[in-house]
């Protein structure tokens, strides 16, 4: 479906009392150089037999402050200024003020088979043409108030650098990807990536640094009444029913891909009953690569549909398969590399990669993989090679990627790499925060995905100078940015200029648990100032504990400041006192009974180990005792435990260690008992090599430059 090129044939429409035209060809589209007499002689003839013309009725809906850029201020050979966004210097150049992507949302289409609801150029509103030249900035008030440096703490109180009142837009324009002939009813290809790391169903260790694991790891990790759906990102599959509603309002000659993504590998989402598997990777891409979305996601709940009451379609059907880490630097080079290649993609006015995720790569090698292992055998691509592959292709040949990123329990701030590849392509990067709830991330997440959808075909660009963010000092380089606001929709001061046709003043605003509808959804935009790797403005190094040291750099791949806890030597005795300790025996002969406690006293020496203060061995009962003679071992240490905190999440409550007895007649409790004791209190020196962690792992989480421990 293509909206007659020619000026000639808008006029012939607007002539034939129309609010807005389009014809449906059955057969190819018309060029941009079509003439005037061409489009009259289709108008009466090939839109009278094998075309359809649609007729609709649209009005201004709403504003919505999709994502954000810095934005800098260069000059085009005329001496005008131009306005563009600053994805990367390193450093090197301070941001001027913010270009914001706006979505300028319409009603939907009446009786048209189009349903993308954005207000793009050519579109009508009433009987007003959307013009690039009708949209200027005095039909908008743009207002920043608050700009958070993150984290923070709390979202819902502004605790940073304030902008008030009204800023000056310096201007308005529709970014339209790049290309040079744009077709506003063009159809558009989507390759759609769904993160399927073990995160999402909570796979990850149950204590900081909440890094993703094994099935088998986690759940003998878990402490009683402790379920790993706790600190799942999306255990309910928000994310799935997200990508439902963005599969929906795709039109019909839309076409779709979707993989899914984890360390185990790559899946193709799609019903192979249907379609004919290919050997590869790429050739199944290829093969499901269609604009029958059906073969991808259908609702068998629906009565109206060809496969109600059959089995869940395949979309439905990932759902349970999260395991493993996430390579997501690698799936998005796969996916990239495949759509620039892609025939499907070739023949489409409008490509697209849409990743929704939880966080950073945890398998290539960078400054957030949790050290303690090692980058994952496959798919191990890092964000440079993905950035420098981007960075080879001219603007108008790169393909936007959009972000979703979910926040994880072990990664709660905005990707900094994510951020910049949306920069780099055009795309949109946008952030979903764990205190919406469970009940509303379906709601939140559908409206971020519908929100994605309708900027398949562009989207308004608004630059705004900001003084607060021109400065070397001020605020602080190295640190994203969570910027909240408000404005206006205003209606012109005549009825030529009241272009949206919008009858008095609409309000909008982007901030924290500012929609009725999801409570403490965080609709903040952000921006990165950056640091600039060597020069160092970050925070100096600061003790933090008897055992660990925070250490600050500027992150030569995010460019922003980054910490990490910098742990003593096992086994030395830093600045460690003494500590409360307790063992916990259960009695494994009398099932149901309650625990022996034995407590250790507040007195007990500990020592540096893995960052924390702990106590030595629990005291030792002779093997003759433990193993008496003629029967098996009755009583043994849990040391796949070690010592723990009686509360998990305090860290100054007693250490306990976990032990079992099978009491019997060779191997009474009052034989084991007396032993359960320090004589003495033990010393470093007392149990040289014997404390409860890997003397190989000093430093779990090293600063930068220090390679990571061997395992």
């Amino acid at each position: 479906m293509v909206q007659l090129a020619a000026q000639e044939c808008d006029n012939l429409n607007r002539a034939m009392g129309m609010c807005m035209g389009y014809c449906k060809l059955t057969a190819g589209r018309f060029l941009l150089g079509v003439l005037a007499p061409a489009c009259v002689a289709l108008a009466a003839s090939s839109c009278d037999s094998s075309a359809t013309l649609f007729v609709s009725e649209v009005k201004f809906l709403d504003l919505v402050v999709i994502s954000s850029v810095p934005m800098v201020t260069g000059k085009a050979p005329d001496g005008t200024p131009i306005y563009e966004p600053l994805c990367s210097t390193g450093g090197t150049k301070q941001p001027e003020g913010v270009m914001f992507n706006v979505l300028l949302q319409g009603t939907a289409k009446k009786d048209v088979p189009d349903k993308d609801q954005s207000l793009k150029p050519g579109d009508y509103v009433a009987s007003n043409e959307i013009l690039e030249s009708k949209i200027t900035d005095d039909l908008f008030t743009f207002s920043v108030n608050c700009m958070d440096k993150l984290p923070d703490g709390d979202p819902g109180a502004c605790s940073g650098a304030v902008t008030g009142g009204d800023l000056a837009i310096q201007a308005i324009d529709f970014y339209k990807y790049g290309t040079l002939d744009f077709d506003p009813a063009g159809n558009a290809a989507v390759a759609m990536l769904v993160d399927l790391s073990g995160s999402m169903k909570g796979l990850v260790n149950p204590f900081p640094p909440f890094n993703e694991d094994t099935w088998e790891n986690v759940t003998t990790a878990l402490p009683p009444n402790f379920t790993f759906q706790v600190n799942a990102s999306d255990s309910g599959g928000a994310r799935i029913g997200a990508a439902k509603a963005f599969i929906n309002l795709l039109n019909d000659d839309d076409s779709l891909m979707v993989m899914t993504y984890n360390e185990n590998g790559y899946e193709v989402v799609c019903d192979w009953n249907r379609v004919t598997k290919q050997e590869t990777l790429e050739g199944n891409m290829e093969e499901c690569f269609t604009t029958d979305k059906s073969v991808i996601y259908y609702d068998n709940t629906d009565e109206n549909s060809p496969f109600y009451g059959g089995p869940p379609s395949p979309l439905d059907q990932i759902a349970g398969d999260e395991k493993g880490r996430s390579p997501l630097w690698d799936s998005v080079l796969t996916t990239y590399n495949f759509m620039t290649a892609s025939e499907t993609a070739d023949d489409a006015d409008f490509r697209h990669i849409v990743v929704i995720t939880d966080g950073p790569d945890t398998c290539s090698p960078s400054a957030d993989l949790s050290q303690c292992s090692g980058a994952c055998l496959q798919a191990s691509t890092a964000f440079e090679t993905v950035r420098d592959a981007i960075l080879a292709d001219e603007l108008s040949k790169r393909i936007p990627i959009s972000f979703v990123q979910m926040e994880a329990k072990g990664y709660s701030e905005r990707d900094p790499r994510q951020m910049e590849m949306a920069c780099l392509t055009g795309g949109q990067y946008t952030f979903i925060n764990r205190e919406v709830g469970k009940s509303d991330l379906l709601n939140a997440m559908s409206a971020v995905m519908r929100n994605l959808r309708f900027t398949l075909r562009g989207y308004w660009r608004f630059a705004i100078k900001m003084s607060s963010l021109n400065s070397a000092n001020t605020p602080d380089a190295g640190y994203v940015y969570a910027l909240e606001g408000n404005g206006s929709v205003l209606p012109g001061e005549t009825s030529t200029s009241n272009v949206l046709d919008v009858s008095g003043e609409e309000k909008f605003e982007f901030g924290y648990n500012k929609n009725d509808d999801y409570k403490f959804f965080d609709a903040r935009t952000v921006v990165r100032k950056e640091c600039a790797a060597g020069t160092d403005p970050c925070p100096a190094d600061e003790k933090e504990g008897a055992c660990f040291t925070r250490k600050w750099w500027c992150d030569a791949q995010t460019k922003v400041c980054e910490s990490a806890l910098a742990w003593e030597p096992n086994g030395t005795s830093g600045g460690c006192g003494a500590k409360s300790a307790k063992l916990i025996v259960a009695d494994q002969a009398t099932p149901g009974s309650e625990p022996k406690v034995v407590d250790l006293g507040n007195n007990v020496t500990t020592v540096c180990c893995r960052g924390d203060c702990t106590p030595p061995k629990p005291p030792a009962v002779p093997e003759d005792v433990a193993r008496p003679e003629g029967g098996t071992a009755c009583f043994f240490y849990d040391d796949m435990t070690g010592w723990t905190h009686e509360v998990p999440s305090d860290p100054d409550s007693p250490w306990v260690y976990y032990a079992t007895l099978k009491q019997n007649e060779l191997c009474p409790w009052t034989k084991i008992e007396p032993y359960l004791k320090y004589d003495a209190m033990p010393t470093a020196a007392d149990y040289p090599g014997a404390w409860e962690c890997d003397e190989a792992v000093e430093n779990c989480f090293p600063p930068a430059g220090e390679a990571p421990p061997a395992r």
